[in-house]
C-alpha cells in the first residue's frame, strides 16, 4: 500500500471472451482436416494390401473438408479476445491538494470580515478559502489567504490545522517544510479531524516527513479516520485488508470497507468493489452488480473500469450483450491509454 503505486496490487482472471458459433464450426473443421492429414500419412506408410483395407468415408470427409472455408478466414471480431487482465485492483495515489480546492460558498467574503478580526475561527477560515480561491468578490490573493489560515490555525480550529499542514507538505502557496507539515497534521490528529488522521496514516505508511515506517500504527489512524467516515481511509483500509498489508487478510473486511467510500463516490473504491463481486472474493460473485459499480467509477472517467465494463458489454456478463456499447468503453478507455482497450479495438 503505497502512495506511490500505479500498478495494481495483483493480477486476476479476466472475463474470457465467448466464441461465437461461426468460430466453433470453422474450429472443428480445422480439426476434422488436421487429424484427416495424419491419417492419410499413415496411410502412405502402410503397405499397398493395409491401405485398400481403410474404409473410403475417409476420401469423403477430405473432400467436405476441402470445400470448406478454412479457419483463417473467418471474420476478426471471431477471433477477438477482449480478455487481458480485465479484473485487476487499484491502489491509486490520491491528491492531497484536492481538499484545498474542494469548497463552495457563495456568500460575499465581506460578510466573514468583521467575524474574522473579532477572532471567530470558522470566520477567518472562511476568509481563507475565499481568498485562496478567488470567490466571494475578492481576488485570489495568498498572503491573504495564508494570513487568515494562520490565525484559525492557531486557535486550533480543525480545517484550518490540517489545511496548514497540507500547505507545507505538499509545497502549495508555502515553502515546502516536513517538519512543519508534520507537526501541524499531529495537531490535528489530536483535535480528532479525519483528514489529519489519515494523511498521517499515509506517513507512517509510507516512511514520509521524517517517520519511519510503522503498518500498526497507519492501520491505528486509518481505522479512526474511516469510522468518521472519511472515504478516502475507508478506501485505503479496504487495500490494506485486501493485501493483508498491516493488517491480517481479510476480504470481507476489505468488501466493508470498499462499500463504504464507494457509496459516497470515490472513484477507486467503486471500481475495487466491482472487482470484488466480479471475482466473488469476500462477497458472492455477482456479475450484475460488477456492471453497476463499474458502470459508476467509468462514468467517473476511471479507464480500468470502462475497460472492465467493455469486457462485460462484449461478454454477455451482468449485462446484454451489446458490441457497440463495448466499442464505445474501449474507446474512452483507448484515449486514456489503456494498452489492453487499444489492443482490444484493433482486433474489432
Amino acid at each position: 500500500m503505497s502512495t506511490d503505486l500505479t500498478n495494481p496490487p495483483r493480477n486476476r482472471q479476466a472475463p474470457q471472451s465467448k466464441l461465437s458459433p461461426t468460430m466453433v464450426r470453422y474450429i472443428s473443421i480445422a480439426a476434422a482436416v488436421v487429424i484427416i492429414l495424419i491419417i492419410v500419412s499413415v496411410l502412405r506408410s502402410k503397405s499397398p494390401e493395409e491401405a485398400s483395407q481403410t474404409p473410403s468415408t475417409q476420401v469423403a470427409t477430405t473432400a467436405q473438408a476441402q470445400e470448406a472455408p478454412a479457419a483463417t478466414t473467418a471474420p476478426a471480431q471471431d477471433n477477438t479476445v477482449v480478455n487481458p487482465a480485465a479484473t485487476n485492483r487499484v491502489e491509486e495515489a490520491m491528491d492531497k491538494t484536492t481538499l484545498l480546492y474542494t469548497w463552495a460558498d457563495s456568500t460575499e467574503a465581506s460578510t466573514y470580515l468583521e467575524g474574522a478580526e473579532k477572532g471567530v475561527a470558522e470566520d477567518q477560515y472562511k476568509l481563507y478559502k475565499h481568498y485562496l480561491l478567488g470567490t466571494g468578490g475578492v481576488k485570489a490573493d495568498n498572503d491573504q489567504a495564508v494570513q487568515w489560515l494562520q490565525k484559525a490555525a492557531d486557535q486550533s480550529y480543525p480545517p484550518a490545522v490540517t489545511e496548514l499542514a497540507i500547505l507545507y507538505d505538499t509545497g502549495t502557496i508555502l515553502p515546502e517544510d516536513s517538519p512543519k507539515a508534520l507537526n501541524w497534521y499531529q495537531k490535528g490528529t489530536e483535535l480528532g479531524d479525519a483528514v489529519s488522521e489519515f494523511e498521517l496514516g499515509m506517513a507512517y505508511d509510507n516512511g514520509l516527513l521524517g517517520l519511519n515506517v510503522d503498518k500498526a500504527k497507519a492501520i491505528e489512524l486509518f481505522t479512526k479516520s474511516a469510522d468518521q467516515g472519511f472515504n478516502k481511509a475507508q478506501f485505503i483500509l479496504g487495500v490494506a485488508y485486501d493485501n493483508g498489508d498491516g493488517v491480517e487478510e481479510d476480504k470481507a473486511k476489505a468488501v466493508e470497507w470498499y462499500t463504504k467510500a464507494a457509496e459516497q463516490g470515490l472513484v477507486f473504491a467503486q471500481y475495487n468493489l466491482a472487482v470484488s463481486y466480479d471475482n466473488g472474493e469476500g462477497v458472492a460473485a455477482d456479475k450484475t452488480k460488477a456492471v453497476e459499480w463499474y458502470m459508476k467509477a467509468a462514468e467517473q472517467g476511471l479507464a480500468n473500469a470502462q475497460y472492465n465494463l467493455a469486457v462485460s458489454y462484449y461478454n454477455g456478463e451482468g449485462i446484454k450483450a451489446d458490441e457497440k456499447k463495448a466499442i464505445e468503453w474501449l474507446t474512452k478507455a483507448a484515449a486514456q491509454g489503456h494498452e489492453e482497450a487499444v489492443d482490444a479495438l484493433k482486433g474489432i
